[in-house]
C-alpha cells in the first residue's frame, strides 16, 4: 500500500486533529490550573492529566482499524502476513495520534510554566510511560475488534479504554492508581522527581497489556492464547502491584536530590532549586524575615534553611516549601510554617492521632508570636484562641518547651500532646 492511501485511510489520520483541538479547548484550564514554573518533570506531570482521553480515542481508533481488517478477511487474503504483521502498519498512525495529543497537552502547559532546559531526562521517564501505554491501549483495542462485533467494537474499546484509565486514580486503595499511571499527574513539584516504583509499575502493566494482546493475535490456537495472554496478564498485574503496594501517594515521585540545590548567605544559610533563580533575592530577604521572627519568639530555629523536601531527619536544616510565584507575604509565612512537622504517614493512612488535638491552639499561638496574619474570630476557635493567650502569658523558656514537646508529639502517632502548659516544669514562674 503507498504511504499516502496508508495515511488517508487511517482513522487516526482524520481524529488527530479533532484531539489535539478537544486537549486545547476543553482541557487547557485543567492542564495550567497548578503550574509549577520552570520545571520540566512538573510540566510533562501536569499534562498527564489528558492521558486517559487520549488513551481512551486510541483504544477506539486502534478497534475501528481492527474492524477494518476484519470485515476485509485481510488474513484469509493475505495468508502469509501473521495478524501482528498486519496489525502493526496499521496502528503506527494511531499511536502517533496518541503522542501529537500528549505533545500538544506539554506544549500548552509549557506555554504558562516556560520551563528550562534542565531535568528533560527526568521528564522522558514520564512520556516513556505515556508511550507504552498509548500502543498497549491500541494493540488492546485492535485486538477486542477481532471477536467483538464491529457495531459496538469501537465504543466498547473506548469506553474500557477510559474507565481502565481514568478510573483507579480516583478510587482506594491508593496504589492502585499507580498501576495505570494515573498518579503521575501529581508530580512534580520543584522538591520531587518521578518516583521510580510508579514509573515501573505503570510501565510493567503497559508491557504486560502489549505481550498478552500480541499473543493473543499471534497464536493459531484460540483456547491456548487465551491461556497464555491471561496468564501473561496476571503475572504482569501481581508484579506490577507488588512494586507499589501499601505505597500510598508517595510511589510515583520522590525527593530531588539536594546535590542539585544552590546555597548562599548567612544566619540564615538558604538553599534553593536552580529553578528560583531569578527570585533568590526576594526569598532569601523574605526568609530571612521569618527566621527572625521564630528567633524573636524564643524558638530554636536551624541555621539552614532549604527548598529540599528530602525525608532524612536532619535537626540542623529548617525545610521550606517555596514555588517561583508564591509573594512575599507568602514565603514568610511558609517558613514560619514549616517548623511544624507534617502529619505523618500512619495518620494520614487512618492510625489515631491524638496530636491533632493541639494544632489549632499551636497555629494560633505560632501566628500571634511571628506576627502572622490571623483567621477571622469565630466561636470554632476560642477554646483554641484562649489556650494560646495562656501559653503567650507563662516565660519564655515554657513556651519554647511547650512548642518543641507538641512538635515532637505532631511527629508520631504515639504521643499524646501537651496542651496545657501549666503542666510544664517552671510553668507560672
Amino acid at each position: 500500500m503507498r504511504t499516502s492511501t496508508w495515511l488517508r485511510s487511517s482513522s487516526a489520520t482524520w481524529m488527530t486533529p479533532f484531539l489535539a483541538a478537544f486537549v486545547v479547548l476543553l482541557l487547557r484550564d485543567d492542564l495550567t490550573a497548578h503550574p509549577t514554573r520552570g520545571y520540566w518533570p512538573a510540566v510533562v506531570g501536569d499534562a498527564t492529566i489528558a492521558l486517559a482521553f487520549v488513551l481512551a480515542v486510541c483504544a477506539g481508533s486502534g478497534a475501528w482499524e481492527g474492524t477494518r481488517v476484519r470485515r476485509g478477511k485481510l488474513p484469509v487474503l493475505a495468508p502469509s502476513r501473521g495478524p501482528l504483521r498486519i496489525a502493526l502498519p496499521l496502528l503506527l498512525p494511531v499511536i502517533a495520534m496518541g503522542a501529537t495529543a500528549m505533545a500538544t497537552a506539554v506544549t500548552v502547559v509549557a506555554a504558562v510554566s516556560a520551563p528550562g532546559t534542565g531535568n528533560v531526562g527526568r521528564a522522558l521517564l514520564i512520556v516513556a510511560v505515556w508511550l507504552l501505554l498509548i500502543t498497549a491501549f491500541s494493540l488492546a483495542g485492535f485486538a477486542l475488534a477481532q471477536v467483538v462485533p464491529a457495531l459496538i467494537a469501537v465504543p466498547v474499546a473506548s469506553v474500557v479504554g477510559f474507565v481502565t484509565s481514568a478510573y483507579p486514580p480516583a478510587v482506594e486503595p491508593l496504589w492502585l492508581r499507580h498501576l495505570i499511571g494515573g498518579d503521575l499527574t501529581s508530580c512534580c513539584l520543584l522538591e520531587s522527581v518521578p518516583g521510580e516504583r510508579g514509573v515501573a509499575s505503570a510501565s510493567l502493566v503497559a508491557i504486560t497489556l502489549i505481550a498478552a494482546t500480541a499473543l493473543l493475535l499471534a497464536m493459531r490456537h484460540r483456547v491456548a492464547a487465551v491461556a497464555c495472554a491471561v496468564f501473561v496478564t496476571a503475572s504482569g498485574v501481581l508484579a506490577a502491584s507488588a512494586l507499589v503496594w501499601n505505597t500510598g501517594l508517595e510511589a510515583s515521585t520522590a525527593a530531588r536530590p539536594d546535590d542539585e540545590l544552590i546555597c548562599s548567605g548567612e544566619a540564615p544559610r538558604v538553599c534553593l532549586w536552580p529553578e528560583l533563580a531569578p527570585e533568590r533575592k526576594k526569598i532569601i530577604s523574605a526568609v530571612g524575615e521569618a527566621h527572625h521572627r521564630l528567633t524573636t519568639a524564643g524558638l530554636r530555629v536551624p541555621a539552614t534553611v532549604s527548598t529540599s523536601a528530602s525525608k532524612t531527619p536532619d535537626t540542623r536544616v529548617l525545610r521550606v516549601r517555596v514555588e517561583s510565584d508564591y509573594q512575599r507575604a507568602d514565603i514568610i509565612e511558609s517558613t514560619v510554617w514549616s517548623v511544624v512537622p507534617p502529619v505523618p504517614a500512619c495518620a494520614r493512612s487512618g492510625d489515631p492521632y491524638p496530636a491533632a488535638a493541639v494544632l489549632p491552639v499551636m497555629a494560633e499561638w505560632l501566628g500571634r508570636a511571628t506576627r502572622l496574619p490571623l483567621p477571622e474570630e469565630d466561636s470554632s476557635t476560642d477554646d483554641a484562641r484562649a489556650l494560646a493567650l495562656k501559653v503567650a502569658e507563662e516565660p519564655r523558656h515554657v513556651q519554647r518547651e511547650w512548642f518543641e514537646r507538641n512538635t515532637s508529639a505532631l511527629a508520631s502517632c504515639h504521643t499524646k500532646p501537651v496542651l496545657d502548659p501549666a503542666k510544664l516544669p517552671g510553668a507560672g514562674r
